[in-house]
């Protein structure tokens, strides 16, 4: 009888740990691409929200019109990186040809952001489809149809002059 040495045992274990890892691949390419997805689709609801908001404290000035923060928001977007459209490069998108969607609203008036009163209610929607970002072909992850939506409001904080009274009552305050 002959015994094993060291040798064909290691083998063997090589052998098995091979087929351990063979099964074990998938798996892990699978949770490694969902993770990778997961991490984009969250930083693009960062930058999309990001974007809501500053379009919307903008808005909430009184000092722009709502195309103007359309395109400031539109520029927010870009500088993010965020894709604007799904089949033309990132030079060719512009504001009016993006499926992404940026809706400026007085809720207040329903009027232009631009005369907005002081506390009128100012929101900034912004819709970016899935299929803009998406790095795998397949919508096993996220659903191609779906967006990421954001909407941000705020109050307007147009400047109202107040008078202030500098004179000093000249009259002692009665006693209590």
């Amino acid at each position: 009888m002959r015994l094993k040495s060291r040798w064909d045992r290691r083998k063997q274990r090589s052998g098995a740990a091979i087929v351990e890892f063979a099964v074990i691949l998938p798996l892990l390419v699978t949770l490694m691409l969902g993770l990778w997805e997961l991490g984009r689709a969250i930083q693009v609801f960062q930058s999309v929200s990001n974007a809501a908001r500053e379009g919307a404290r903008q808005a909430a000035t009184a000092k722009y019109t709502k195309e103007e923060v359309r395109q400031a928001v539109f520029d927010y977007l870009k500088g993010a990186r965020i894709p604007l459209h799904d089949s033309k490069p990132a030079s060719e998108v512009t504001l009016l040809n993006m499926n992404a969607t940026i809706v400026v609203e007085n809720l207040t008036t329903g009027g232009e952001v631009y005369n907005a009163a002081q506390l009128d209610r100012v929101k900034v929607t912004v819709s970016v489809p899935v299929k803009n970002y998406q790095w795998l072909l397949s919508n096993t992850f996220l659903p191609a149809e779906s967006s990421v939506i954001s909407v941000s409001s705020f109050l307007c904080t147009r400047d109202v002059p107040i008078t202030i009274d500098v004179n000093i009552p000249q009259q002692p305050l009665p006693p209590s």
